[in-house]
Parts: structure tokens; C-alpha cells; sequence
């Protein structure tokens, strides 16, 4: 049975009208939103002890309502971007594995060279891949190693990067018109925190695992001497919204933990509202986000600031996720931003290298189609059965599936 789209007009009317009519009731609720972000210089906020137990983020400027102007980007400048997609284990394929594919891009602002692509395929077949504690693993644990696996890639492209112009410096080679080295930065599609692992228990081997994983590969970057960010479009994140909540219960000496999260006219308000009045290029003030999975980050702990990537009066609001040791530095939050602005500005929103890591990551359906018919050739040529169970084989001739894959 395929989807009878016109069984859902009448719905999907219904949706359109709800919608207006929640956009046009919120207009009274965002005023309140943004006088309160107005009032920022003189509302103090809650004791350490209070934010660290609501989980609110850390404000890192103490005027945290203001906001900060387009940087100029340097014209010699190197942005390397990454994704990547995935195929789960499926049990009734052909046989068990899984995919990981990342994709990445190395362009060289000022050196009129083409940009450079790189694609990484791996299939983990392994038993110790395949299985945790005795159990096929979850697809949550493939999104985990494919997150490690992008910021691994980037790692390495930062690193081999910074030695070859070290030595196009050493050597006089660099562009004309460059007064040095050009500044590296790399930029991941979504977040730099393992969400994932988030509701796992503190001591959990595993988490530890991945996260000093993922931490290693943020440590060679910062050795290396390059700069690492994440992007979110159209975020739907509203840990400023809370904070702002926190604020006006503590100056009415009612903030308590069921207050905040009791049912509020904020609710459901993404961050992102807050700061579509950014001038293009604009950003807002940097937070550190108080997630527990943070904390194992040590000094490499995430923050977060949003900004503006539009050129136009259409405002297109992004969240940018840094590690700590870049907040610390007001050139280097600059130059992320600056970095992120010369991108989006190829795309007229968006940062163009993170869209072609896209292209270079995402596994299309006809590709997975032809590899599971490889799967099945080479089961073949080694003696194996080769088919799916009866209800893949049932899939496969309907062209149904309801599982779906991260692109």
C-alpha cells in the first residue's frame, strides 16, 4: 500500500491554519523573549551552584545580550569540510556488515587552485565489529563511529595541510600577496558533542572510549595549529531560551528545577527566533553548553555561539560549536567566523565546502542497491547462500523500507 496523499488534504489544510495561527500567538511571547535579552546588562544570573544543576549554558561575555560584527576574512585562507553517511547492519540482508563513508574537501581561498576531495569508504564485517557485549550493535553506535571517523579525517587533512604550507613557506612558494602561512580551519556538518552517549552511565568504558576518540582527534587539530568548528542549520536548539527563563524566575526568587521545567509560554521556542534581528555576519555572544557528556571534553569543552550567514535581509541562523581554547582567543572566534562567512557567501547561505562533503559522503539508493549486489556475488563465489530472509526478499520487491539513513 503506497501513500494516498489525497487522503491527506484535509489534514494537511488543517496543519497550514494551526501553524499561522501559532506563529501569529507567539508574537506577544518573542517580544517578552527579546526584552529580556535586552535587559541582559543589568540581570544577574544564577549562583554556579544553580547553573550547573538546571544545565544551563555558561555565558562567556558578561554582557551576553550583545552582539558581535562580521570579522574581514583573510584572503588567503584554507577551510576543509567533512560529513559522512552510513549503512546500517541489516538482518535480514545478505550478510551482516555495516558502511561508513566520509567524505571531505580541502579549498584554498587565494591560490586559485581547484579544490581538492577526498572520499573514505570502510566495511566492518568483524565479528568485534558487528557485536557489543554479545549483541548485533545499534545503529546509534554506527552514527557514533562515523561521527569519529569525520573528525579522524579531519584531523589528518588539517595536519597533512599545515605541513605542506609550512613547507611551501619554508620553501617561498606560498601565493602572491600572502604575508604568511594561511590560517587552516575545518568544519563539520551538525555537532562537535557525542549527544549519543549522553543518558550513559558516567563510568561507562564505552563512552570513555569514544569520547577520548573524538577528543584525540580535537587535541592533533589544536596541535597542529588549525582551527575546528561544527555548523547547525536552521538549529532547533533552545538552551538560550531556557537561560533567559532561569533568569526572570531567579529575579523572581522562584527558580527552582520543576519551575523551570514546568509548562512555560517558552516552551518550544528554538534559540534561533532570539537572533534573527543578527545583522548579516553578525554573531552572538559564545556559551558554554553544561551537557554532561561535556564535562569528559576537559579543555577541549564546547561552546557555542550563533550567527548570521545571510548577505540579505532574509536572515539564515546557524550555531557554530567551538571547543574551549578557541573561545579563549577573540582572533581565532574570528576568524571561525570570517572562515564560515566567506563559505556561506558561495552559496548564499550555506558553507560551500560542507554541501560538496555532502555529495562526496551520501550513499544513494541505487548505491547501496549495487553493492548488495556485489555482497551477493562474491557470497556466491565463495559457496555461500546469498540471499536476504523472506521478509528482505518481501522489501526488495515492494521497494519499501522503513529504515532510514543519515545523509
Amino acid at each position: 500500500m503506497t501513500l494516498e496523499l489525497n487522503k491527506l488534504t484535509h489534514q494537511l489544510n488543517r496543519m497550514g491554519a494551526a501553524l499561522a495561527e501559532r506563529q501569529e500567538s507567539r508574537q506577544d511571547i518573542m517580544a517578552q523573549l527579546f526584552q529580556l535579552l535586552a535587559d541582559i546588562p543589568g540581570t544577574p544570573l544564577p549562583s554556579d551552584f544553580m547553573m550547573k544543576k538546571l544545565h544551563l549554558p555558561v555565558p562567556v561575555e558578561s554582557d551576553w545580550g550583545n552582539a558581535w560584527p562580521a570579522p574581514v576574512a583573510p584572503a588567503h585562507l584554507t577551510v576543509i569540510g567533512g560529513d559522512g553517511s552510513t549503512i546500517p547492519p541489516d538482518r535480514h540482508a545478505e550478510a551482516l556488515y555495516y558502511i561508513v563513508n566520509t567524505g571531505a574537501i580541502i579549498y584554498r581561498h587565494g591560490s586559485q587552485q581547484a579544490p581538492e576531495t577526498f572520499c573514505e569508504p570502510f566495511l566492518a564485517y568483524e565479528e568485534a565489529d558487528l557485536y557489543e557485549n554479545k549483541r548485533l550493535i545499534t545503529s546509534n553506535t554506527v552514527d557514533l563511529r562515523r561521527d569519529i571517523a569525520e573528525i579522524q579525517i579531519l584531523a589528518q587533512l588539517m595536519s597533512r595541510e599545515v605541513e605542506m604550507t609550512q613547507a611551501e613557506l619554508n620553501a617561498g612558494k606560498l601565493p602572491n600577496g600572502a604575508m604568511g602561512a594561511p590560517a587552516c580551519v575545518t568544519l563539520a556538518d551538525g555537532t562537535l558533542l557525542l549527544w549519543v552517549l549522553e543518558e550513559e552511565p558516567g563510568n561507562s568504558e564505552r563512552r570513555e572510549r569514544f569520547v577520548n576518540q573524538y577528543v584525540a582527534a580535537l587535541e592533533q587539530m589544536r596541535q597542529a595549529g588549525g582551527l575546528v568548528a561544527a555548523l547547525t542549520s536552521r538549529p532547533r536548539h533552545g538552551e538560550i531560551v531556557r537561560l533567559l527563563r532561569a533568569c526572570q524566575l531567579h529575579q523572581q526568587s522562584n527558580l527552582t528545577q520543576e519551575n523551570l521545567d514546568g509548562r512555560n509560554p517558552f516552551d518550544f521556542i528554538a534559540d534561533a527566533r532570539l537572533f534573527e534581528d543578527l545583522p548579516p555576519g553578525w554573531r552572538s555572544a559564545c556559551f558554554r553548553s553544561t551537557s554532561k557528556i561535556n564535562d569528559l571534553y576537559g579543555p577541549h569543552r564546547i561552546h557555542f555561539f550563533y550567527l548570521n550567514v545571510s548577505r540579505d535581509e532574509v536572515p539564515e541562523i546557524v550555531r557554530v560549536e567551538v571547543p574551549a581554547w578557541i573561545v579563549a582567543d577573540s582572533e581565532k572566534i574570528e576568524l571561525i567566523q570570517g572562515a564560515i562567512l566567506t563559505q556561506a557567501d558561495i552559496l548564499n547561505g550555506f558553507p560551500y565546502v560542507l554541501a560538496r562533503a555532502h555529495e562526496l559522503a551520501v550513499i544513494t539508493t541505487e548505491e547501496r542497491r549495487r553493492f548488495s549486489e556485489m555482497v551477493s556475488g562474491e557470497l556466491l563465489l565463495n559457496g555461500m547462500n546469498a540471499e536476504p530472509s523472506k521478509k528482505g526478499q518481501m522489501k526488495a520487491l515492494t521497494g519499501g523500507s522503513k529504515r532510514s539513513h543519515r545523509l
